[in-house]
């Protein structure tokens, strides 16, 4: 979609036609479409802070839901996790997450909100699985932030074509 913004504002006339394999959800921020600023637009989430209130609810939620993986949302402005709504693993799996939220949530993003799934792993480092990169979805391109209960380590990550690239954590 960035791509077919950048087009669009180099041709003097003509139309883009962009199909949306997701259905454009991730699309809907009107900040994505009113920033003059596509490749800062790009690029916004290069770093991504968690204040300690808001990591201690994601290792509170991890502790409690073990021995199953924890999932939930954090929502972010300008990189910063003013809050985290938990989320149910519909999949009640230690191995695999299905994220289960309120459907309001996602009108988060109409307000100028950025959405951050998060999810822990009980044993593994906080380093997107197999699993997690083939199970992307809508989050392709959306932080991504793991918890690991066994190192008590959180980490941040973006998942792209199946490339996994670490996200700057405070």
């Amino acid at each position: 979609m960035h791509v077919a913004r950048k087009l669009a504002n180099e041709l003097d006339e003509g139309v883009v036609v962009t199909i949306l394999a997701d259905a454009g959800w991730k699309y809907l921020s009107a900040d994505f479409w009113e920033t003059d600023d596509v490749s800062q637009s790009m690029e916004r989430n290069s770093l991504v802070v968690v204040p300690p209130e808001v990591r201690e609810q994601l290792v509170a939620h991890s502790r409690e839901e073990d021995p199953n993986e924890a999932c939930g949302l954090v929502v972010l402005r300008d990189g910063v996790a003013e809050r985290y709504e938990r989320g149910r693993n519909a999949a009640e799996s230690p191995y695999r997450f299905e994220l289960e939220i309120d459907p309001l949530l996602w009108y988060l993003e109409d307000d100028g909100y950025e959405l951050a799934v998060f999810h822990s792993h009980l044993s593994a480092q906080p380093r997107p699985s197999r699993t997690d990169v083939e199970n992307i979805g809508l989050w392709e391109g959306k932080p991504y932030l793991i918890y690991s209960l066994r190192e008590d380590d959180l980490a941040a990550w973006t998942i792209r074509d199946g490339e996994i690239s670490p996200l700057e954590l405070r």
